[in-house]
C-alpha cells in the first residue's frame, strides 16, 4: 500500500482479513508503543472538512495517547473498514476531535479501519478542544443508532425492531450459516444494509405485519416475534397466502388436529419449552418451524421431532424431510 504520488508507505501492516482479536492488540499495542518513542509530528489541522487518508489517519493515530479513548474493537474496525472498502461510508458530520494539544479525542475506530485497509474518506474536523480530564466520558454517550432505529426513521414503524431481527435471521439463512450446535459467524450488517434488504423485499414487512397482527396464537407459541415473522415471510414469498394462513391458524387456535399431523409434534415442542426452566436456542425453533412446515406441506408423516447435529440445516424449499429416529 504505497501513495503513487507521495511514495509514502505506512508504518505498519495488518491484514484484517485474516487477523484475530489477539493478534490485532498485540499490533496496536506494538503501534502506541512504537509511538510514544517518537516525537509527535505536529498535525497542523484546522476546522473543516478533510479527505482523511492511510497517511493522515497514520498521523493522528500517533497522537492517539493512552488514556483518551477507549480499548479498539477489532470487529469494530473491520465493520467500519468493510463499509469504507465498499465506498458507502457517508459524509455524516460526526467529526475527528484533537484537543488544543493535538491529541486525539474522537474517532480512532475509524482511523484504525482507513489506516488498515487503505481506504480514504471524508470527515468533519474539530482542532482545538481545550484540554479535559478523562474527556471521554464526556464524549458519545449518547443512545448509539441502532437498524431498527435506521428502520423507523424510514418510515418503517410499527414493527421496526421486528422487522430488523427479520433482517439478521435472513442474513444468516442465506449464508447457510444456521448451524444445531451454534452459527457460523457472518459479519454484522450496518443499519444502511438492513433497510436496503428490507427495501429489497417488500413482502418481508407485509409478512411481519400479518404475521404480529393476524396469527396471534401461533406467535405466542413460538415465543420469538422475529423467528415467527420470519417463517411468515418465507411461507409467503415461497407458497403464498393461503398455505401460510392455513398453517399459522392450525399451530396457534389450539383445535385438536388428526394425530398424524406434524403440527401436533410442534405444539407439544413449542408448547413443553415454554414451560421448561432452560428453554431451547432461538435458531431451533426455526429449525423446528421448517422442518414441521415442510412434512406437513408436503403430507409426509413425522413420528418424532428433533434436530441431529450432523444434519444440514433445513430449509423451507425442502422436497423432502428427515424422519429418521436419531440414535
Amino acid at each position: 500500500m504505497t501513495d503513487q504520488t507521495t511514495g509514502w508507505q505506512p508504518a505498519a501492516r495488518l491484514d484484517l482479513n485474516s487477523t484475530n482479536a489477539i493478534a490485532f492488540t498485540e499490533f496496536v499495542d506494538n503501534f502506541m508503543k512504537e509511538s510514544a518513542e517518537l516525537p509527535l509530528t505536529p498535525l497542523g489541522l484546522t476546522d473543516g472538512w478533510k479527505e482523511v487518508t492511510p497517511q493522515l489517519a497514520e498521523m493522528l493515530l500517533r497522537h492517539n495517547l493512552p488514556g483518551n479513548n477507549r480499548k479498539v474493537s477489532l470487529s469494530t474496525v473491520k465493520y467500519y473498514a468493510r463499509q469504507m472498502k465498499a465506498n458507502v461510508w457517508m459524509r455524516t458530520g460526526e467529526p475527528i476531535i484533537t484537543s488544543d494539544r493535538e491529541i486525539l479525542l474522537n474517532a480512532q475506530h475509524r482511523l484504525w479501519a482507513a489506516y488498515l485497509s487503505g481506504s480514504t474518506f471524508t470527515s468533519y474536523v474539530v482542532t482545538n478542544v481545550p484540554h479535559i480530564e478523562n474527556i471521554f466520558a464526556f464524549i458519545d454517550n449518547g443512545k448509539a443508532r441502532t437498524a431498527k432505529d435506521a428502520l423507523f426513521t424510514a418510515g418503517v414503524n410499527g414493527l421496526s425492531g421486528v422487522i430488523a431481527g427479520v433482517v439478521s435471521i435472513a442474513r444468516l439463512y442465506d449464508a447457510h450459516a444456521f448451524g444445531v450446535l451454534k452459527n457460523k459467524h457472518i459479519d454484522r450488517a450496518t443499519p444502511a444494509e438492513v433497510l436496503a434488504y428490507a427495501n429489497a423485499h417488500p413482502l418481508l414487512a407485509k409478512a411481519a405485519h400479518v404475521q404480529i397482527g393476524e396469527y396471534k396464537g401461533a406467535t405466542k407459541l413460538i415465543k420469538y416475534h422475529d423467528i415467527a415473522a420470519f417463517a411468515a415471510w418465507q411461507i409467503l414469498e415461497q407458497f403464498g397466502e393461503e398455505p401460510l394462513d392455513h398453517f399459522m391458524t392450525d399451530l396457534g387456535s389450539g383445535e385438536e388436529l388428526a394425530a398424524d399431523n406434524p403440527i401436533v409434534l410442534l405444539r407439544k415442542k413449542f408448547t413443553d419449552d415454554l414451560a421448561s426452566a432452560d428453554p431451547m436456542p432461538k435458531r431451533h425453533k426455526l429449525g423446528y418451524l421448517t422442518k414441521v412446515f415442510n412434512a406437513w406441506r408436503l403430507k409426509q408423516p413425522m413420528r418424532r421431532l428433533f434436530l441431529k447435529t450432523e444434519e444440514t440445516w433445513p430449509t423451507f424449499a425442502d422436497t423432502a424431510v428427515d424422519t429418521e429416529i436419531a440414535a
